[in-house]
C-alpha cells in the first residue's frame, strides 16, 4: 500500500486543484499522482490518476504535473479551472538550448554530436522530423545520461576518464536537463539500447 507522501493545492476564490502524490515504493521509485478538482459549485471530480515517474510543482499560479512523456498545466481564472496539455517534445523551458536528433536506420543520430553549454543552462532534446517525433512522444525513445554520476566530476572537468554506460541514469521526465556543474557529460538516445556503444550527444559545460 502506497503512502500519501505530498500534497499540492492550487486555489482561487471558491475553486481548487488538489494533487496528491503516493510513493508506490520499489527500486525505481514509481509514484502515483492523483488530481482532484473542487469547483465553485462544490462539485468534486477526480480527473487524473497516473502511475509514473515525474514530479509536481507550483509556480506562477499554476499547478504543473511533469509526467514521463507529457506535461499537464492547471490554472484558475476567476472560478474556472482550465487544463493545458504539452507533449514530450514541448515540455522544455522556452529558453532551452535545442539538441536536434533523428532516426537513421536502427540508430538515433544527433545533428550536433558535441555541444557546449554554460552552468545553469538547460538542454532540450528535440526531434528533427515527424518520423522521429512520433516514437519520441510515445516514450519509445529513452534518454540516458551520466550527469548525476557525481563521483567523476573532477575527471569530467579534465576530460580524463572513460564513460561507463552501466552508470547511465534514465532521464525520467520530459526532454530536458539543466546543468548545475562544470564538466563533460554524455547523453544516450535509443529505442533498442542493447547494442549502444557510444553516446548520442556529448556536452561540455563551461
Amino acid at each position: 500500500m502506497g503512502l500519501f507522501e505530498d500534497v499540492h493545492v492550487l486555489s482561487h476564490h471558491n475553486s481548487a486543484v488538489i494533487s496528491g502524490v503516493f510513493n508506490l515504493g520499489g527500486a525505481h521509485a514509481l509514484f502515483n499522482y492523483m488530481v482532484i478538482t473542487l469547483n465553485a459549485d462544490g462539485k468534486i471530480d477526480q480527473i487524473m490518476n497516473l502511475n509514473q515517474y515525474g514530479f509536481i510543482e507550483l509556480q506562477n499560479q499554476q499547478l504543473i504535473i511533469n509526467d514521463v512523456i507529457q506535461k499537464y498545466v492547471f490554472q484558475i481564472t476567476g472560478n474556472e479551472i482550465t487544463q493545458s496539455f504539452y507533449s514530450r517534445d514541448q515540455m522544455n523551458p522556452e529558453d532551452a538550448l535545442p539538441a536536434f536528433f533523428s532516426i537513421s536506420g536502427d540508430k538515433i543520430l544527433a545533428r550536433n554530436p558535441v555541444m557546449t553549454c554554460s552552468v545553469g543552462q538547460t538542454l532540450a532534446f528535440k526531434p528533427a522530423n515527424e518520423r522521429t517525433k512520433i516514437p519520441f512522444n510515445s516514450g519509445e525513445i529513452s534518454i540516458y545520461t551520466d550527469a548525476w554520476w557525481t563521483e567523476t566530476w573532477p575527471e569530467k572537468a579534465s576530460g580524463d576518464y572513460e564513460y561507463p554506460f552501466c552508470s547511465a541514469t534514465t532521464l525520467n521526465s520530459g526532454n530536458s536537463y539543466t546543468f548545475d556543474q562544470f564538466g563533460t557529460f554524455h547523453f544516450i538516445l535509443c529505442s533498442n539500447c542493447d547494442n549502444v556503444t557510444e553516446s548520442t550527444v556529448t556536452i561540455h559545460v563551461k
